[in-house]
């Protein structure tokens, strides 16, 4: 469930003290709070009530993959990874850019705004957009740059 506002979902929680003293706010929520950030700029990006915020995940006896979000642009669904910490693999976004008919996927952190021409471990080159939570809100106008 993502709420309509992150500072009531911190005031909910009774954890307002300890974001105002925190030196990076995702250590808080250990990553939770970076999900409901991007799901509230997503939906900031959007100007329709009726959209929705989706998600892909793959069942298989080998391996399951679940992306966190999926973004619609134009007739292409994109991957969203969210990423709280320094490090983290993106294996379930591999694994969708290797069976997508494009070759464009995001990665949204507290890390500046970056583009890197990656491969996954398959060998299907893809340009991975890394955009700051707070520029997801102009994720349409960053796509239609990159595409």
């Amino acid at each position: 469930m993502i709420w309509f506002d992150t500072g009531l979902v911190n005031f909910a929680a009774g954890i307002q003290n300890d974001i105002l003293g925190a030196n990076d706010i995702l250590d808080v929520w250990r990553g939770k709070m970076a999900e409901h950030i991007a799901a509230q700029e997503i939906i900031a990006a959007n100007f329709s009530v009726r959209t929705k915020r989706n998600f892909w995940v793959r069942e298989a006896k080998s391996s399951n993959a679940e992306v966190d979000f999926v973004f619609q642009y134009e007739n292409l669904v994109l991957p969203l990874e969210v990423k709280s910490g320094k490090s983290g693999h993106l294996r379930s976004l591999h694994q969708f850019i290797e069976i997508a008919p494009h070759n464009l996927a995001i990665k949204t952190s507290s890390a500046p705004f970056a583009v890197e021409e990656a491969e996954t471990p398959k060998g299907k080159p893809f340009r991975l957009l890394h955009v700051p939570f707070y520029l997801l809100s102009k994720l349409p106008f960053i796509i239609n740059k990159y595409i």
